[in-house]
């Protein structure tokens, strides 16, 4: 079901999220609902995550054993024979070559996938004995493709989790409650988002902009209040990548402050942004480990190793110092 789940999110976010038109037909959106017949490929184990009789936690030990990756269907395998473990309450950051397999990684600790060889061990524990979504419950991972929806800003943000830290159940799934809105605005300000927010006329409540026509033999079939959501959806406010990119780091953020979450992750989490912005992120994200004990090595350390951190921080550092210097050359 999970890999069902994601080619259907998938499905709806190439939808949601074109910046031209797409049409959208009402009967084929219908046939969506059969995929909750699928049998899921990935089998679940039988304990629940974390186990009962162990001692409470807030990070999660991750660990990879001799583990090698293929897509199905494909000739030659992402990751071959890895093997690393990531500590409770950790900092540490995956480098390497596009198409090195990084985002793959992500895939494989979220259970996505599973591995075609090799284990991967959830605090000690085969991944695999354990209920997979009470794993995934426990972890806030934000992927290079992410999807917002045509709804409002705060809806948005809190899709990444509904039980905020110190609401009780009723609050927490009231996302008007003030705690739950308080929560809300403090992920949006970590996130970086808060800004592109305040500036627009109902703040949170603003809906986000959906491209999508609807196709006029079906639009009959739609209701009066979808009819008028869909207006005001067209009138809204259409987003930049890097406000985009923001926003959903709010939601990782957002998800990242509840007490249950023991892991943190983010696959090139900077990529529209710019560096002041870029550092602001890393520095919040280093946080969640540093003050909370969240599992998310040092620059220094891996500078100092000399491999391949190093080999692409210097190739990196040098294009930066050359557009500097070329910018100095430019205003002089």
């Amino acid at each position: 079901m999970q890999q069902a789940t994601s080619m259907i999110s998938g499905i709806l976010g190439s939808l949601l999220g074109k910046p031209h038109y797409d049409t959208i037909d009402f009967e084929w959106m219908k046939s969506l609902y059969e995929s909750s017949t699928e049998s899921n490929v990935i089998q679940d184990g039988e304990t629940t995550y974390p186990p009962s009789n162990t001692e409470p936690s807030d990070g999660m030990e991750v660990k990879f054993e001799n583990v090698s990756f293929s897509y199905p269907k494909a000739k030659e395998a992402v990751l071959n024979d890895i093997s690393f473990t990531i500590k409770k309450g950790q900092t540490v950051v995956i480098v390497g070559m596009n198409g090195s397999g990084k985002s793959t990684l992500l895939k494989l600790i979220n259970r996505i996938y599973d591995v075609s060889s090799g284990t991967v061990y959830i605090d000690s524990h085969p991944f695999k004995s354990y209920i997979s979504a009470t794993v995934q419950r426990a972890m806030a991972i934000l992927f290079q493709e992410f999807n917002h929806f045509p709804v409002s800003i705060a809806e948005n943000i809190f899709l990444g989790c509904s039980d905020p830290e110190g609401a009780s159940e009723s609050e927490s799934k009231d996302i008007n409650h003030e705690k739950t809105r308080q929560a809300i605005r403090r992920a949006a300000a970590l996130g970086g988002s808060l800004e592109t927010i305040e500036k627009q006329t109902k703040g949170l409540d603003t809906v986000l902009h959906m491209n999508l026509a609807i196709r006029h033999e079906n639009y009959d079939i739609a209701s009066t209040k979808l009819k008028d959501f869909l207006v005001e959806t067209s009138r809204s406010p259409i987003l930049s990548s890097g406000q985009m990119q923001r926003l959903a780091l709010s939601r990782l953020f957002y998800r990242a402050s509840m007490k249950h979450v023991k892991l943190v992750a983010a696959d090139e989490p900077s990529a529209s942004l710019d560096p002041q912005i870029e550092y602001q992120i890393f520095s919040r994200l280093h946080e969640l480990s540093a003050k909370q004990g969240k599992t998310l090595g040092r620059h220094a350390d891996l500078l100092a190793l000399n491999a391949e951190y190093a080999k692409l921080y210097k190739v990196q550092a040098e294009a930066f110092s050359h557009e500097v210097s070329r910018f100095k050359e430019l205003i002089r």
